[in-house]
């Protein structure tokens, strides 16, 4: 359980730090904090990996990332920012303005309360680029499948293998289902 937290200021280095302690517990392994002219990124892990790859992703892996779950991001670019959430809505993400106009983001409520009362949600499958949200997928009703129970069965046993071969990362031997959309 990852987290990040930054703003949209140059030199918030302390502000960053202070959002990063207020949810310590979604990184305990490690924290780096990314500065630019545009702003400030500040990340949090829970397993042992360089930050550098954690913090700099290309756009790409990141787009596919957030189609298929697990992904709040947050690009700092020198026109501004960017945020995107995942498209099941998996990974929380954040967003308030200060009373100056800068913008603050978080994977929790509590790390931007010192900054803001008024706190909005990204929702799911959408950027944010600090003045429009855009929807960049959306889930769609789908038809009733046509085949038989078992045939169905067979396809998302199939499908979920795939799925979690793929999620797996180096050296994971299991995983922790938490009771909501990820159980579902």
């Amino acid at each position: 359980m990852s987290a990040i937290a930054g703003c949209t200021r140059a030199s918030a280095r302390a502000d960053v730090e202070r959002m990063l302690a207020c949810i310590a517990h979604r990184g305990p392994a490690g924290r780096a904090i990314h500065e630019t002219d545009a702003g400030t990124l500040g990340l949090a892990w829970t397993r042992a990996q360089a930050a550098s790859s954690r913090i700099l992703q290309t756009e790409q892996t990141a787009q596919d990332r957030a189609r298929t779950g697990r992904l709040a991001q947050a690009t700092i670019k020198a026109d501004g920012i960017l945020l995107t959430r995942d498209l099941p809505g998996i990974a929380p993400l954040y967003f308030t303005r200060t009373p100056d106009g800068a913008l603050y983001f978080a994977s929790e409520v509590k790390a931007l309360l010192s900054f803001s009362r008024e706190i909005r949600c990204l929702p799911p499958g959408h950027h944010y680029d600090g003045t429009a949200l855009q929807a960049f997928s959306r889930l769609e009703p789908q038809p009733t499948l046509a085949a038989e129970p078992q045939a169905i069965a067979r396809e998302l046993r199939s499908r979920l293998t795939d799925a979690v071969q793929q999620a797996l990362d180096g050296n994971e031997v299991g995983c922790w289902l938490s009771g909501g959309l990820d159980s579902s």
